[in-house]
């Protein structure tokens, strides 16, 4: 009798860890999932001000004025 509660017991142990370890994954997931959206965010912002940045060089806008004027404008 005391074999089959041990028994019991050690599997209803082992099923809590079996789900310990499930929640961490799903914990791992969720946290991948906010860290994708956050770093989208980072890139986002770093490539608006690269553009800002290249917007206002004085040479690149030259420059971008005589590859427009040679192969014409984006998206024509």
């Amino acid at each position: 009798m005391e074999d089959d509660a041990n028994l019991n017991a050690q599997i209803h142990r082992t099923r809590a860890a079996a789900h310990r370890m499930a929640a961490s994954a799903h914990d791992l997931s969720a946290t991948a999932i906010a860290m994708a959206a956050s770093m989208k965010k980072v890139v986002d912002i770093q490539t608006a001000a690269e553009a800002q940045q290249v917007a206002a060089h004085p040479d690149l806008a030259e420059l971008n004025v005589r590859l427009d004027g040679f192969y014409g404008e984006a998206g024509e």
